[in-house]
C-alpha cells in the first residue's frame, strides 16, 4: 500500500516438509506412508496458506532452485482413494467412527509442530482434515521451537536417543546452508544420543553414496550422486516434503539492480544504486 514500492519475492532454498518416525509401528509400514502422501493435496495448501507466489509445491527433499535436486523423484499426486486401498491393503479396515483401525486399534498418528505462526496453524489444520477424510486419526501437538527441537526430536538437549515414543510426525523447514552434504546427518543411518537422524531413517545405498560424494572432485559426478539419494530418499518417503517458501521483501522504487540472493534480501547489496 505504500507509494513508490512494490513487493518483491524469491524462491528461497528450504524445504518444508512432515518427518516420519520410522520406529513407529504403523509409520513403519510403506504403505501407510505413501497414503499419508497421496492424502496430501499441495496445493490447495500452498494456496490456502500462503497465497499465489509466497510458497511453491515440491516433492524433492532437496530444493528445487538447488543443483542438488532431481527432477526424476517418485511423485505422490493427490489421490485419497488410492490413499485408502494402500492402508486396505496393510490390514486395515474401517471403523464406524470414519477412521481405519487394525487389531483393535484406530489409525492415529500424532503431529508436533512449533506454533510459531498463523500459517503453521493454517496448515496443520488443513492436513488434520486431509488425513481425516482418508480415515486417518491426526491429532495436532502444539508447542515452542524449543520444545520440539530439544524435547521431541533432540531429547535431553542432544543427550539421549529418540524413541518411538519420542514423536510420531512433525513438521519443520530445512534449509540448505552451504552444501548437501549437510543432509548426510539426517538421512544416514546412525544411532545414538544426539543422532540428527531422528526418524531412524536407514537405507545402505543412500550411505554409501553419501560416503562416495565425499571423495568426488568432478560436479557433475556428485549432482548424479546426490540426485540418485534424492530418487531413493523419495521411493522410501522418510519425509513428505511439501513447500518452498517465497522470500518477500518491501523494496522502494529508488532501488536499482536489485536482486535477491538465496540466503536473503541484502546478500548482493554490492550490485544495488540508489535513484536521486
Amino acid at each position: 500500500a505504500m507509494p513508490n514500492s512494490s513487493v518483491y519475492t524469491y524462491e528461497q532454498m528450504t524445504v518444508s516438509y512432515i518427518g516420519l518416525n520410522q520406529l513407529v509401528p504403523a509409520l513403519s509400514d510403506r504403505n501407510v506412508r505413501e497414503a499419508l502422501a497421496h492424502a496430501i493435496d499441495k496445493q490447495t495448501l500452498v494456496d490456502t496458506c500462503f497465497g499465489e507466489g509466497l510458497a511453491f509445491v515440491c516433492e524433492d527433499v532437496f530444493p528445487s532452485n538447488h543443483w542438488s535436486h532431481s527432477e526424476n523423484v517418485t511423485v505422490y499426486e493427490y489421490n485419497p482413494e488410492l490413499s485408502k486401498k494402500l492402508l486396505e491393503e496393510s490390514g486395515y479396515t474401517m471403523g464406524s467412527n470414519g477412521y481405519y483401525e487394525k487389531d483393535g486399534q484406530v489409525l492415529h498418528l500424532t503431529f508436533d509442530m512449533a506454533s510459531s505462526s498463523a500459517d503453521s496453524k493454517a496448515m496443520a489444520a488443513l492436513l488434520q482434515q486431509f488425513f481425516k477424510a482418508v480415515g486417518v486419526s491426526m491429532e495436532v501437538i502444539e508447542q515452542d521451537f524449543s520444545t520440539l527441537a530439544f524435547t521431541k526430536l533432540l531429547p535431553g538437549n542432544a543427550t539421549e536417543e529418540t524413541t518411538a515414543d519420542s514423536f510420531q510426525m512433525y513438521t519443520l523447514g530445512f534449509g540448505v546452508e552451504a552444501d548437501p552434504e549437510e543432509y548426510n546427518d539426517y538421512f544416514s543411518t546412525s544411532t545414538g544420543a544426539g543422532s540428527w537422524n531422528f526418524i531412524h531413517y536407514s537405507n545402505a545405498k543412500v550411505d554409501e553414496l553419501f560416503d562416495a560424494q565425499l571423495l568426488m572432485s568432478d560436479p557433475a559426478e556428485r549432482t548424479a550422486a546426490f540426485n540418485e539419494i534424492a530418487e531413493l530418499i523419495s521411493q522410501d518417503i522418510p519425509w513428505i516434503p511439501l513447500f518452498n517458501k517465497a522470500g518477500v521483501t518491501g523494496l522502494s522504487s529508488k532501488v536499482q539492480n536489485y536482486s535477491a540472493d538465496f540466503r536473503g534480501a541484502f546478500f548482493q547489496i554490492e550490485k544495488w544504486n540508489v535513484a536521486e
